[in-house]
């Protein structure tokens, strides 16, 4: 894999905030905050044209992110929606889900978004049970 190592997402925003890791992905990608007639409703894109509007709603014990793509006219061609409850590990992959899907087959999205994510899908596992006992 290519490009320097990522930061632990998991250190990012504010540790109350379910949206915190989602957030600082859509950062590492260059996009910035949209200005918002209120404070729980943020949208996130790109300064030059995007594929790609994210907007997270913080409203009292919920919220929900939705992640939606953009044709090239701006208009919406569909759209992810995920709730506070959904793993950050999720939400992370949920904007190269989006970005990708017209990448060709499954697997052809699976890999590019670990390729995205600098993910090696063909290093082998870790043993989960460890080293042997001696």
């Amino acid at each position: 894999m290519t490009g320097p190592p990522r930061a632990d997402p998991a250190t990012a925003g504010e540790p109350d905030d379910p949206f915190a890791r989602l957030v600082q992905e859509l950062l590492d990608l260059d996009y910035t905050r949209v200005e918002s007639i209120t404070a729980d409703v943020v949208s996130y894109t790109t300064a030059t044209a995007s594929d790609l509007l994210a907007t997270i709603e913080r409203t009292g014990a919920t919220g929900r992110a939705r992640l939606t793509a953009l044709a090239a006219d701006g208009t919406h061609r569909f759209h992810v929606t995920c709730t506070a409850a959904t793993p950050p590990q999720v939400q992370i992959l949920l904007p190269y889900a989006v970005l990708l899907a017209d990448a060709g087959d499954e697997q052809d999205v699976l890999r590019s978004v670990a390729d995205a994510l600098r993910v090696d899908l063909d290093a082998e596992p870790a043993d989960p049970t460890g080293p042997p006992a001696s």
